[in-house]
This record gives structure tokens, sequence and C-alpha cells, in this order.
């Protein structure tokens, strides 16, 4: 659990700096792009983390190239879901065509992926390391 945290953490801070100077262009927008990511990341990716986990323990992927792929379509699967509920509960709006909020829902999930598995793949180094 601790590792998703950290992954959290990290795809917060990371996502925040890339929307505000890329998607935004303006490095003013970091403080009320960071109000609504850190919420997010922490309310829906660390609970969408562990469906995800138990999705690919049920199909008994094992750690190939192909099951990290699959994992992260999951993960971009879970940024469009976690964005169209975003657009609920705000908007009203159940499904909004052709909105870049759903690129950056999708970027920040893979991104949330690719941090959890960058952490979880260190540790295993530093456990093989020691043994």
């Amino acid at each position: 659990m601790a590792d998703r945290f950290i992954a959290a953490m990290m795809t917060s801070f990371l996502f925040t700096l890339g929307a505000a100077l890329v998607f935004f262009h303006d490095r003013f927008m970091m403080l009320p792009t960071a109000m609504i990511t850190f919420p997010l990341v922490f309310a829906c990716g660390i609970p969408a983390s562990l469906v995800i986990d138990r999705l690919m323990r049920l199909l008994r992927l094992n750690r190939s190239a192909g099951a990290v792929f699959v994992e992260l379509a999951l993960y971009g699967a879970a940024g469009i879901g976690v964005t169209v509920l975003l657009f609920w509960k705000v908007g009203g709006v159940f499904f909004s065509a052709g909105s870049p909020m759903y690129y950056m829902g999708v970027a920040a999930s893979v991104l949330y992926g690719l941090c959890l598995f960058a952490l979880r793949r260190k540790r295993r180094s530093e456990v093989e390391r020691c043994s």
C-alpha cells in the first residue's frame, strides 16, 4: 500500500506540473490543477489500482511485456471512467464528446500505472540484491 501512496504523490506532482505547463500553457494554473488532481488521484486512483491488481490476478498474467500493456490499458480505461464520473458529478453531463479532459484523465491514470510499475520494479531489484 505504501507503493500506491508514493506513486499517487509522484503522479500528482508530475501531472500537475505537466498539465499546467503543457496543456494550459500557464504556470499559474499549477495551484488550480493541483486542487483537482491530488484529491482525484488519491480518492479514485488508489481504489482503481486495487481493482486493476485484482483483475490482473484473475487473468493470471505474468509480468511479461504483454501483461504490462494490458495493465496500462486497464489504467487508461480507469482514467476514462473517472473522467466520465467527474463530468457527471460536477456538470451533470454523463458524457461530453470531444472533450480534451478525457486525454488528461487517461494521461494521469497511465502515469500513475507507470510510477507504480517503476516503484515495484525498484523494490524487486532491491530484494533480489539483498538475497
